[in-house]
C-alpha cells in the first residue's frame, strides 16, 4: 500500500501531535527513520514538519503500518499532493529561521540552533486556531 491511500487528514494531525511530543530528532530519526527534509516543509498552521516523514507516519494512524522513508518517494507528484489533497499546505524553500514573532522560537518555547529551520509546535489539538 503507497503513499496515495493516505485519505484521511485527521491522521495527518495525529502526526502531526506525536511529532510535537516527542520533538524532531526522536520523531525522524530514532521512531521513524526519517531524515530531516531539506527542500519543502509542511506549515501548519504556524509550525513547520517535514512531510515525507509526517505523511509515512500519518499512513501508520490510516491502516496499521507507518511508511518507511524508502517506502515511497517525496516531492511534489506523490507526498505533497497527497497532502494538499488532504487540506495541508507544503511549501518549497528552506524558510529563514526567524518566526512571525521575530524570536526564532516556536510558540513551545522551542529554538533552533543557528541556521537550521525550527519545527513542531505546540501539540495541534491544543494550539488555539
Amino acid at each position: 500500500m503507497g503513499i496515495r491511500y493516505l485519505t484521511d487528514a485527521d491522521a495527518v494531525l495525529s502526526a502531526l501531535r506525536e511529532f510535537d511530543d516527542v520533538g524532531q530528532k526522536s520523531f525522524l530519526v530514532e521512531t521513524h527513520g526519517f531524515r530531516s527534509s531539506t527542500r519543502y516543509y509542511l506549515q501548519h498552521p504556524d509550525c513547520r514538519y517535514d512531510p515525507k516523514a509526517i505523511a509515512g507516519v500519518a499512513h501508520g494512524y490510516q491502516h496499521g503500518k507507518s511508511l518507511a522513508y524508502n517506502d515511497f518517494p517525496g516531492g511534489e507528484a506523490s507526498t505533497n499532493a497527497v497532502l494538499r489533497l488532504l487540506g495541508f499546505t507544503v511549501l518549497s524553500g528552506i524558510p529563514s529561521t526567524t518566526r512571525r514573532n521575530g524570536s526564532g522560537a516556536s510558540p513551545s518555547g522551542r529554538t533552533s540552533a543557528p541556521g537550521r529551520t525550527p519545527t513542531g509546535c505546540s501539540p495541534p489539538a491544543t494550539r488555539a486556531q
